[in-house]
């Protein structure tokens, strides 16, 4: 549209860049041709051509969203249409196969669309997260509305992505202290960001702790981990993001430094991904991969799976309503995404 400039170039960079603008943008315009003005002698065109511009009057500016109703608009969402309810696979000894840990988290984008146009504001939807957050953990602490949210006989661990503000404070602890050598049923998996503030990220522990939670960081990248040393942060997990750059060099090595037993490898999309990450000592496992060796493994063990495809198994474990586990004749083995107990004579048979 004649409306781009490229100042200061010299000649080596103008013809690359010339050609690599001509290709990119003669697909989307007939007849798109470059102009070039040389220094100082179109001195009198350039100056021309910015007193015409600016006479054209800008646009206006397009109108921020409101924040007005945001909180009851938040409020009228059903919980379930955003809940992301995802497995993560724990793989032992050579062949066994159990599910760690049950994640929950509020989907980003199922609540930006939800919310319309206040949704496309960062700091709107932002504040409609945490609100969210503070509803997903009333509903955990429900029978009737977490029964609806993860089903019958749901898993005992629960992973839950919350934000820092949604989260029980210290008076609000329970008198009994709860039993810190046990291995905690809740987990907050908090950003990573949390962990740029030492003493915030140890006042959030010590809330958890006095409520029997555990801690968990989420978003731990293979750039992240060039910038902070892993093994020196007090939480019981790290949610690592699989990319090939986090099997690089300067990556596995801040991982080595860590307890593998604190660590779970989280976007498994292949085998490649998995195998990595039990050549590190990894045991826990994220990602649509996972999922898939759970269907599996729930499907054989399941008496009535002829009348199921693996697809369907897998929408209906993962799903957050009753609605969504409709056509299952088996809810709770769906719900617990494996047997409670599985004999060691039918584990080997899977």
């Amino acid at each position: 549209a004649d409306d781009f400039l490229l100042p200061e170039t010299d000649a080596a960079t103008l013809k690359r860049t010339a050609a690599a603008i001509e290709t990119l943008f003669a697909t989307r315009a007939a007849g798109f041709a470059l102009t070039t003005w040389t220094m100082p002698r179109d001195a009198g065109t350039l100056l021309a051509l910015a007193e015409t511009e600016a006479e054209t009057p800008l646009p206006p500016a397009p109108a921020a969203p409101s924040p007005a109703g945001l909180d009851a608009a938040a409020d009228r969402i059903a919980l379930s249409d955003i809940l992301k309810r995802r497995p993560l696979l724990r793989l032992g000894a050579p062949g066994s196969v159990a599910l760690g840990l049950l994640r929950l988290g509020i989907g980003s984008r199922g609540l930006a669309a939800a919310l319309g146009p206040q949704g496309a504001d960062p700091d709107l939807l932002r504040h409609a997260r945490d609100r969210m957050s503070r509803r997903l953990l009333a509903a955990l602490s429900e029978d009737s509305a977490r029964l609806d949210l993860l089903g019958a006989e749901a898993p005992r661990r629960l992973l839950v992505e919350v934000a820092p503000g949604a989260l029980p404070s210290v008076d609000d602890a329970p008198a009994e202290a709860p039993d810190l050598a046990a291995e905690p049923a809740m987990l907050a998996a908090l950003p990573l960001a949390v962990a740029g503030d030492p003493a915030l990220l140890a006042r959030q522990r010590a809330a958890l702790a006095a409520h029997g939670w555990g801690l968990a960081l989420r978003g731990v990248t293979a750039a992240a981990l060039g910038l902070i040393a892993p093994e020196a942060l007090e939480v019981d997990l790290l949610l690592l993001r699989w990319s090939p750059a986090i099997a690089e060099r300067a990556a596995s090595g801040a991982l080595r430094r860590v307890d593998p037993a604190r660590l779970v490898l989280i976007g498994c999309e292949d085998e490649a991904a998995l195998q990595w990450g039990l050549s590190q000592g990894i045991r826990l496992f994220g990602g649509s991969h996972p999922e898939l060796v759970l269907t599996a493994r729930r499907m054989a063990a399941c008496p009535d799976r002829a009348g199921c495809t693996r697809r369907q198994c897998l929408l209906r474990a993962t799903a957050t309503a009753p609605a969504g586990r409709a056509g299952c004749t088996n809810l709770a083995l769906l719900a617990g995404f494996l047997p409670p107990a599985m004999d060691p004579t039918m584990q080997d048979a899977l």
